[in-house]
């Protein structure tokens, strides 16, 4: 591509570089310039303009931009119009964006003239969100740039939406005096609106005394009939010794991990009993303010198996103020 100031007579299909008036006319940035257009511009006296000739191996911004956005997305993004060097894409489902930050980096890295932004990565998304954006800087690339992303873009997906899938939660709340049956209700509640909001629901749910048989015979009787288990304790976890993660191992489970970097909601329990995971919430969960549980919730109704140090790298973008 060649930009500069150029001769009228020399631009006809060249892109103009900046918005022109031309007396009652007005010719936006991009036009591809015609003899017409020319004309009108002559005759309101203008002899030169700011206009980028392509050269025989550019592909043009928006041929570009539909060229990249293609070779980002999977079966479950859908992208948009390419237009003045932009294509957004969108989610074609309700689901857990995936991102994989190291590619898009190198798409970043390798020329300036290409920009991929994206949301965060393992993020909730709706059906029809748009969920990242490629916009070509330039009126054009060479089309060299775009032939050297094709073979490591195709290679697996970077940008994908992971459909929520329609998990039955089991809700095990444990019971001490000093706990009203109110705070219960409104817990049972409050989570059954977070597990609709990703396509799930709640399959069952059990009210036991704070301990420890008590609690592994009901997370024994939950294991069977819902798809991920979710406990309230009556007291907050401090170590593994506690009834409720003593518990999850007297039922025939594991821990995964106790504590995670995220806050509101560092007391969570990762652990799980079979191919069923486990996770005991955090007290800052009883409220709707955004915390780990929320993170949790997203990732594993999204498909995705967690293991301990998953947790442990959640602490960069974990403080949740």
């Amino acid at each position: 591509m060649i930009f500069g100031n150029w001769p009228i007579e020399e631009t006809e299909g060249a892109m103009l570089g900046y918005a022109v008036a031309a007396g009652t006319h007005s010719f936006r940035k991009g036009t591809v310039l015609t003899r017409d257009h020319l004309d009108i511009l002559q005759q309101q006296g203008i002899t030169h303009v700011f206009a980028a000739h392509l050269e025989e191996d550019d592909v043009s911004e928006d041929e570009a931009a539909l060229a990249i956005g293609n070779l980002l997305i999977s079966e479950n993004i859908e992208p948009g119009t390419a237009v003045t060097g932009r294509i957004n894409l969108f989610a074609r489902y309700d689901g857990l964006f995936r991102a994989e930050t190291k590619d898009v980096d190198a798409i970043n890295l390798l020329d300036p003239r290409i920009s991929v932004a994206t949301l965060r990565n393992n993020c909730r998304v709706k059906k029809g969100q748009m969920v990242a954006t490629v916009k070509i800087i330039p009126f054009a690339v060479p089309a060299k740039l775009i032939a050297s992303l094709h073979r490591p873009l195709t290679a697996h997906n970077i940008l994908d939406v992971n459909p929520f899938k329609a998990l039955k939660i089991g809700i095990l709340q444990s019971q001490l005096p000093s706990i009203r049956d109110t705070v219960l209700d409104k817990t049972s509640k409050l989570i059954a609106q977070r597990v609709a909001h990703n396509n799930g629901s709640v399959g069952a749910e059990r009210r036991v005394i704070h301990e420890q048989n008590a609690l592994a015979q009901a997370i024994l009787e939950l294991s069977h009939i819902c798809d991920l288990i979710l406990i309230f304790s009556a007291s907050s976890i401090a170590d593994e010794a506690d009834i409720v993660p003593r518990s999850i191992l007297a039922s025939g489970g594991e821990i995964l991990r106790i504590g995670m970097p995220v806050d509101p909601g560092n007391l969570l329990v990762l652990g799980k009993l079979g191919d069923k995971y486990i996770v005991v919430a955090p007290g800052s969960a009883r409220s709707a303010r955004e915390n780990s549980l929320d993170w949790i919730l997203d990732l594993l109704m999204g498909g995705i198996d967690l293991k301990a140090d998953d947790l442990g790298k959640m602490g960069v973008g974990g403080l949740l103020l």
